[in-house]
């Protein structure tokens, strides 16, 4: 299980398409939240939000090799764990002190309190890890892709239905995305098929409009629920299709491929630089809309460029992002 697995360079591009996405919709919402309610913002944010997220839970389903017994299973929660977790509790460090620099009323319990309930966006990290010790104990049982995915709605259905607020139990919704992606992968000749595009993305303009017509701006696009999966489904399914069927010549694709191999580094730092840099706009009063929101993804995404090239070089940020590389020659 631990050995070297070549890269699938159309899901490397596809995290790193998707991360770029991931930082233009945080910027849209920085200044959404500190500047401007404005209803052109909120559209476009909402509209990347019922996308982003899903194709990160199904490209990590799609890359992932379940465990035959449980003690494969035993070491890929260890990985897994220490992969995700660490980089999850040092950066909830982090995001916590940032907020009191910037003047942001926090205290220690948001810390104590990260083991059940996430700090903003690293509720991914958290939701992942859990994603895999559920998914990956089905397959230890034997338990197959479709049968999992009946499981995992039906779940999901009742935990939407009877309000059951644990932070924990969101891993259900999303592990129906993660086993979209492994199920993708058994059946690889759908995301070459125009049919399975063309009726997926219908099927996403449909539930999408409806969706816009029949509840509007004020909603929680991120997260998931009955009102939105079926068009988080569909984007994901015609997404990941396009993805795996672009060219890897151009430089389009060559230069988010290249990011996409590090796309958590990108995830992990983009937050805390957008809050500053926004924070830094608002009391120079520079609030015009454009100019906030593009200087401020130029600022973020070269900020996260620069991080990413900078973590090759130092020993103490590869532990920091990739804690299970550094670790592993030890366990």
């Amino acid at each position: 299980m631990e050995k070297h697995r070549k890269r699938i360079e159309w899901v490397d591009f596809g995290k790193g398409f998707t991360i770029f996405l991931v930082v233009i919709t945080h910027c849209l919402n920085g200044y959404w939240d500190s500047v401007s309610r404005d209803q052109n913002i909120a559209y476009v944010s909402n509209s990347l939000l019922l996308i982003i997220m899903p194709i990160f839970f199904s490209l990590a389903g799609f890359v992932f090799n379940h465990p035959k017994n449980m003690r494969e299973y035993i070491k890929m929660v260890r990985a897994k764990a220490i992969s995700l977790l660490i980089p999850y509790t040092i950066f909830s460090i982090i995001l916590n002190i940032t907020k009191k620099i910037l003047g942001v009323n926090v205290g220690l319990g948001e810390i104590i309190d990260i083991w059940y309930k996430p700090i903003e966006y690293l509720w991914f990290l958290y939701i992942l890890f859990f994603v895999f010790v559920v998914v990956g104990l089905l397959y230890t049982f034997r338990v197959n892709s479709l049968s999992q995915m009946i499981i995992y709605i039906l779940i999901f259905c009742s935990i939407q239905f009877y309000g059951a607020d644990a932070y924990i139990l969101k891993s259900f919704g999303w592990a129906i995305f993660f086993v979209l992606g492994v199920i993708l992968k058994q059946n690889i000749k759908l995301l070459s098929s125009i049919y399975f595009i063309t009726i997926s993305g219908v099927i996403f303009v449909i539930s999408y409009l409806m969706l816009y017509r029949y509840v509007g701006y004020n909603y929680d696009y991120d997260q998931l629920s009955l009102i939105n999966i079926i068009p988080k489904l569909s984007v994901d399914m015609f997404c990941i299709s396009i993805f795996a069927n672009l060219s890897i010549k151009s430089m389009f694709f060559k230069y988010f491929q290249s990011y996409g191999k590090r796309s958590m580094i990108i995830y992990l730092i983009h937050p805390p630089v957008i809050s500053a840099v926004i924070r830094l706009f608002v009391k120079l009063h520079i609030v015009n809309s454009v100019i906030l929101i593009f200087v401020s993804l130029i600022l973020t995404w070269g900020t996260s460029i620069a991080v990413v090239k900078l973590t090759n070089k130092v020993n103490i940020l590869q532990f920091v992002f990739n804690p299970y590389a550094k670790i592993r020659q030890y366990l």
